[in-house]
């Protein structure tokens, strides 16, 4: 699979979580957790569909994208540490260090150089013509 793909798949993933603990926090009545999880969870579907585009206008937007959904899923696994079973706890708890550690690993990953444009500069001469010059000098000797 392509690194973009990967990024999508991540930004898929982490959308998904944060929009099953923002409809489990709307049911448990914390309307406030559930406005902030649902709203990140929007956001994070979005960069999923339109990160292509995000990728190219932000050059480290992934590596803000993650920190935060990062953020979001541990927040999510402590506010809803005593209703959780403790497996799911410290799964999500993986997780959300999981993606901590690829914010870590995008931010010094080599950003590939962006290519300047080659307009208005002289091409070379192709090598038949620097022959027929060469032949032109050494005819007038």
């Amino acid at each position: 699979m392509k690194k973009e793909k990967l990024q999508q798949l991540a930004h898929l993933i982490a959308g998904i979580i944060t929009l099953a603990y923002g409809f489990d926090a709307f049911e448990l009545g914390d309307f406030a957790s559930a406005t902030y999880f649902l709203a990140l969870a929007i956001v994070f579907l979005i960069v999923a569909g339109a990160h292509k585009w995000i990728a190219e206008k932000f050059i480290r937007g992934d590596v803000a994208i993650n920190l935060l959904e990062s953020v979001t899923i541990i927040y999510a696994a402590a506010s809803f540490r005593d209703k959780a079973h403790p497996f799911l706890y410290y799964t999500v708890t993986a997780i959300g260090i999981s993606y901590f550690i690829l914010a870590i690993a995008n931010l010094f990953a080599l950003v590939e150089p962006v290519r300047k444009s080659y307009k208005g500069k002289k091409r070379r001469k192709a090598s038949s013509h620097l022959f027929k010059e060469q032949k032109l000098v050494q005819s007038d000797n």
